[in-house]
């Protein structure tokens, strides 16, 4: 459920009043992606007792078992690959638009350092929707700031570092998703993945849904449910409450984009950054969620409700924009980002 996610949206919120508090958080968000993007990049590379250390961190479901014919997906400190990749698209999108818009100036080495290796963590998720979504947010933001070609080129950068770690997992997971079994009715161009989840919502979630479009099942899945997990987060609402529960959530993800959009409008350089990626970050979910239930699951609501929290413009007693405070001219990210 989102209850408690919007519970840390109201937190942040409360807490963070002025404009160097949320500039400090931001920094925080960015420098703790360093060791939980280390750990997936060392879980991959299985070095020393970094998998089995994972393993009992989230219950045993954290360390892939290389087998024959089989796609390692790194999950870092998270019990699935999908909520890890949930998890960076959002701030390293902040990263690039802070990057892109000035506000990163003493640590911009560091930042880079932090931006590398959260993206070579993302690409050994084998996250293919996530991966390609943040291709295009970083070309979004790019034209947005004027910087198309420069920014590009360090994006290029970035996508040959990560590349040389994470090709070896990115084509067998490629391999795995296009590869063609002899009797197989599935076309060759149709992923595996979709291909699988299309026949489990045809076959068990629509008919259930049409059984019950109004009042859904709760948390309780019908019998007829051999599959227990919706891999949708759009099947996921019907299947609890129906098109009432799916019609509130369109109701928030409108909400969601018209008040980051605000924040992409603001004159502070610091919240337009933040609020152009959160912007952009929202849309992705959207489209994500068609495949995976991201919003509901750990990884990316907590970064994204935070960041909500954090770029949301603050209202006055009439409901207007309030005056933004005095603030710092940049942000800096320090710790072990630099």
């Amino acid at each position: 459920g989102q209850l408690q996610f919007f519970l840390i949206y109201r937190a942040v919120r409360t807490a963070l009043r002025t404009p160097a508090e949320r500039r400090r958080a931001v920094a925080v968000l960015l420098v703790a992606t360093t060791p939980v993007a280390l750990l997936a990049v060392l879980q991959q590379l299985h070095v020393g007792p970094v998998v089995k250390f994972l393993n009992a961190l989230t219950g045993g479901l954290a360390g892939p078992t290389a087998t024959a014919g089989t796609a390692t997906r790194a999950t870092g400190p998270f019990n699935n690959w999908a909520v890890l990749a949930g998890y960076l698209l959002p701030l390293l999108l902040v990263l690039f638009a802070l990057m892109l818009s000035g506000q990163i100036a003493r640590h911009r080495r560091g930042a880079s350092v932090v931006g590398v290796v959260a993206f070579t963590a993302l690409l050994l998720t084998s996250e293919l929707s996530a991966i390609l979504l943040l291709f295009i947010g970083v070309i979004v933001l790019a034209a947005q700031y004027g910087y198309g070609r420069r920014a590009l080129r360090c994006a290029g950068a970035a996508v040959v570092v990560g590349a040389l770690v994470a090709s070896p997992f990115l084509a067998t997971r490629l391999n795995l998703e296009f590869s063609s079994s002899a009797g197989s009715a599935r076309h060759a161009g149709v992923p595996q993945t979709l291909a699988f989840r299309w026949q489990v919502w045809t076959t068990q979630y629509v008919p259930a849904i049409e059984s019950r479009p109004l009042g859904g099942y709760g948390a309780q899945l019908p019998a007829s449910i051999q599959w227990r997990y919706p891999e949708s987060q759009y099947i996921s609402y019907l299947m609890e409450g129906g098109f009432p529960v799916l019609a509130l959530f369109a109701g928030l993800a409108l909400a969601m984009i018209k008040r980051s959009r605000e924040a992409a409008r603001s004159r502070d350089p610091f919240d337009q950054a933040v609020g152009r990626a959160v912007a952009y970050t929202v849309i992705a979910m959207l489209v994500m969620n068609l495949i995976w239930p991201f919003l509901s699951n750990a990884g990316l609501p907590q970064v994204l409700w935070c960041l909500l929290a954090i770029a949301v413009p603050r209202l006055d007693n009439r409901g207007a924009v309030a005056a933004p405070e005095p603030a710092p001219a940049a942000l800096a990210v320090t710790g072990s980002a630099s």
